[in-house]
Formats: C-alpha cells, structure tokens, sequence
C-alpha cells in the first residue's frame, strides 16, 4: 500500500449491490471516523482506481470468486463478504459475515482490526 503517514486509510467496497456498499460504508465511517471509503459496483472501475491503494477491499463473494488471481494476490487486504454460509473456495480468505446484527458486524471489524488479522492463512 502506498500511503503517506498523514493520510487517512482508504477501503474498497466491490460489490454490485448498492445498499451493501452504502450500508457498509456508512459502518465503517461510524466506527473508524476519519478513513476514506469508496464503493464500486464491478472491477473495472476497481482497477481504474489503483487497488494497491486501498488498505483492505471489502468484496462481495461472487466478486471474489470470478476474479480469484486478483484477490489472491492482493491479500490480506481483500475481505470477503459472506451470508454465513461456509464456503470452501473460500477457506483461505479473510471474510466477514454481513448477515448478522450491527453488533455483531462491528464487533467482527473490531476483532479483525485489533488482532491484525491473524485468522488469516
């Protein structure tokens, strides 16, 4: 990621469903004042944006799945957004469940952020 110290951190929110990408970023203003959100609805203008950019990439799991070279090589920014379900082409990722209360996702961000994603393989 190439940032300067004084700027604040940028995320990605790549998904096709607008009120996903307006109610995460809106989530995520709350909880982290001060960062940087943009949302896209497909990976053209993701990659038109410069992703190495971006701190993490909040991914919808179709997205993820159709363009799994890219994200692979881009962890462990990209984060994929589940419904809960389990996966497995999925099993090495980062991923965070959007199917759940408020509390519930802001604590999974909270917990992702403080340990520094170590759940990560």
């Amino acid at each position: 990621m190439n940032r300067m110290p004084d700027m604040p951190p940028k995320f990605a929110i790549v998904d096709s469903n607008v009120l996903t990408c307006i109610g995460l970023a809106d989530l995520l203003e709350m909880i982290m004042p001060g960062i940087s959100v943009r949302t896209f609805q497909n990976m053209e203008d993701l990659q038109k944006a410069d992703p190495t950019s971006f701190a993490h990439m909040f991914v919808s799991a179709q997205m993820y799945i159709q363009h799994a070279c890219f994200f692979r090589d881009q962890r462990p920014r990209p984060i994929v957004l589940t419904n809960g379900d389990s996966m497995p082409q999925l099993s090495n990722a980062l991923t965070l469940n959007v199917c759940q209360s408020e509390m519930g996702l802001i604590k999974d961000i909270m917990s992702m952020h403080k340990n520094k994603h170590r759940t990560e393989h």
